[in-house]
């Protein structure tokens, strides 16, 4: 083989070299592009849906708060919001054992209640919203003084363009609910019960109340109303005296 062959294989062997090189930096180029548009959509779904659960979280706790001020203003005058039966005023006992109150539970009837107004608020979340579920009947309920606290139990679902989020909300709701006040006001009443259901002057020792309350009397039924803000809760006892411990003799 002469030379000028020599030469020629080398050329072509560089030739082939150079082009490899170039499409190869070109097929790079190209991929670090595809590479780089789908991390950028990556990052943009991401900082959406991450944008999505804060104004969501926003949205929950806004919902607490008004489903805890109507609850709060309701709860006054239904007593099933107290955990009793009936419309009305609360019954706290019954004729036939007037020193024992019927047995209830306050905060179990409030917490299903305020569920049921936060669900109103995100049924119409999930129907407007989309790629988002959000559990109903979902919170568990901390009561405080003058605050409600408010912990999911199962996190919503966030889905978008593939990326599935979850969060679990939660809420601190300062306000001057004053749920308390039952709780003290169901003490006093029973007080009343034990001393007064079987008492020979029952009117006097029903009638001996904290300041601001008021008692009616009709027959062996007693209605005791209790001051909140500018309205006032409910309750009967009933208190037949001496006359049911005659009776029962």
């Amino acid at each position: 083989m002469n030379s000028k062959g020599l030469d020629y294989a080398a050329l072509l062997v560089l030739i082939t070299l150079a082009g490899s090189a170039m499409l190869y930096l070109q097929v790079s180029k190209k991929w670090d592009a595809i590479n780089s548009k789908q991390l950028g959509e990556l990052q943009e779904s991401i900082l959406e849906v991450e944008s999505q659960v804060r104004l969501y979280e926003a949205f929950v706790r806004s919902a607490a708060r008004r489903s805890i001020e109507k609850v709060a203003l309701s709860s006054i005058r239904k007593p099933s919001l107290q955990g009793f039966e009936g419309v009305g005023c609360s019954v706290l006992n019954s004729f036939d054992n007037p020193r024992v109150l019927l047995s209830h539970d306050l905060f179990n009837a409030l917490s299903k209640e305020l569920n049921s107004e936060i669900d109103k608020y995100l049924l119409e979340y999930n129907r407007k919203a989309e790629g988002v579920s959000a559990p109903l009947n979902n919170f568990v309920f901390y009561f405080e003084k003058g605050r409600v606290k408010g912990v999911a139990l199962k996190p919503t679902i966030f889905s978008r363009k593939g990326l599935v989020f979850s969060v679990r909300p939660s809420f601190d709701v300062i306000f001057p609910h004053m749920f308390e006040r039952y709780v003290a006001s169901y003490e006093v009443l029973e007080s009343i019960a034990e001393r007064c259901a079987l008492s020979a002057d029952v009117e006097s020792c029903a009638k001996d109340v904290p300041q601001g309350w008021s008692v009616e009397r009709s027959g062996d039924r007693f209605t005791f109303k209790v001051p909140f803000n500018v309205d006032s809760a409910c309750y009967v006892l009933f208190l037949p005296g001496q006359s049911l411990d005659s009776n029962q003799s």
